[in-house]
């Protein structure tokens, strides 16, 4: 039977608003680690098999990182921007003028999707699958309007105090 022992670093990090991130550092030698945070009953956890002769350890890896490569690492799900279905009718409407201008579509044509855009107000994107297709094309879904993601910029604003927080822990361990 083998055993190892391994320390494992906990960091409680208090924000001046909001609650307490508790952040843990597990080294498993140089250049390999995982870093594991915990906040409002979310868990984010990623594993690092290489981070490069420069930054051994997580200590002084994971500070020099972007926010936004380690919201990719821990939270790989989050989008930075989602669809803003509450400027779809508006966004529609531009693309059809547009198509017109272009001469994409006659002036019938793009009157009548002109006053079908207003439907798009009701129901799902699915449901009116139809109707987005005769207005963005074939790949409708690529169309769409866009917005930044709430909960994107609110990760990388939890990530940033995360690594802030390590950069201090960092100091306090070098003045002992």
């Amino acid at each position: 039977m083998d055993v190892s022992v391994d320390t494992v670093k906990r960091l409680t990090i208090k924000p001046e608003s909001g609650q307490s991130l508790w952040v843990f550092l597990e080294g498993y030698g140089p250049g390999r680690g995982r870093l594991t945070v915990i906040h409002d009953g979310d868990v984010w956890s990623y594993y690092w098999g290489a981070m490069g002769e420069r930054t051994p350890t997580l200590e002084t890896f994971v500070p020099d990182c972007h926010p936004d490569y380690l919201l990719r690492k821990l939270s790989p799900e989050t989008e930075k921007w989602i669809d803003d279905l509450d400027n779809l009718v508006a966004d529609a409407r531009k693309t059809i003028i547009e198509s017109r201008r272009e001469n994409s579509l006659c002036m019938s044509e793009a009157r009548v999707l002109y006053n079908r855009a207003k439907d798009l107000e009701e129901g799902t994107l699915e449901e009116n699958s139809d109707l987005l297709y005769d207005i963005y094309g074939d790949e409708w879904w690529f169309g769409l309007p866009k917005k930044e993601n709430p909960e994107y910029r609110r990760l990388i604003g939890l990530f940033s105090t995360v690594q802030e927080g390590i950069r201090k822990a960092v100091l306090m361990e070098e003045k002992v």
